[in-house]
């Protein structure tokens, strides 16, 4: 949901092939339309990146030279790069300064915050090593990516809608096998009802079904 008529904030799965699903989601600097076409020219990129090279950490660090390269005017992005092995439930993922995600763990019902280690926005220095993180998922585990938009989404007095509520819309979805996605989307709408909607918003669910 852009905070204009178009916005940077953008989600994609560039193709992988096999039981692999690779999976972006990403946050362009500023907004409205010069934030949409330097997206549009990313995910490109990204796409055409991601067939070249094998692991996230690679795709990210090849993606980060060929910004350092082009003419951004001073635009930079923020961007996770996952890959999901469909047959045992393993994530590989790399991290470009982008706001952690949250895994929801079937089998106990809790939910962890997860910071991925990473390294700085793609466009602003290079070379930069990304590291790369194996998280494992169980029958029934769900994961939730999203931008700030999400979390800094502000209501008439100013308070953010935080951490806390995303992860209580969360729970409240999974108890309910309901949308997670579509929980959250409706419990940022009620907080920000009187309020004004100052940046893209970007949500995304996976759930690994084993």
């Amino acid at each position: 949901m852009p905070a204009t008529m178009v916005g940077g904030d953008f989600y994609d799965f560039p193709s992988r092939g096999g039981d692999w699903l690779a999976v972006s989601v990403g946050d362009v600097s500023g907004k409205g339309v010069p934030a949409a076409l330097f997206m549009a020219k990313l995910l490109s990129d990204l796409r055409s990146t991601a067939q070249r090279h094998c692991g996230p950490g690679e795709v990210l660090a090849a993606l980060n030279d060929l910004l350092e390269g082009e003419d951004r005017r001073g635009m930079f992005v923020t961007l996770q790069y996952l890959l999901l092995d469909g047959g045992s439930g393993t994530v590989q993922a790399a991290n470009a300064g982008h706001v952690p995600l949250l895994h929801y763990r079937a089998r106990t019902g809790e939910i962890d915050t997860v910071d991925l280690p990473g390294g700085p926005p793609l466009g602003i220095l290079a070379p930069v090593t990304y590291p790369e993180t194996r998280l494992s998922l169980e029958p029934g585990d769900r994961l939730v990516l999203l931008t700030d938009g999400v979390t800094e989404a502000t209501n008439a007095q100013g308070e953010a809608f935080g951490w806390d509520r995303l992860t209580a819309a969360v729970d409240q979805a999974a108890r309910t096998e309901g949308s997670l996605v579509g929980r959250v989307m409706e419990a940022v709408a009620e907080f920000t009802a009187d309020g004004t909607r100052r940046d893209d918003l970007t949500l995304l669910e996976l759930r690994w079904c084993g």
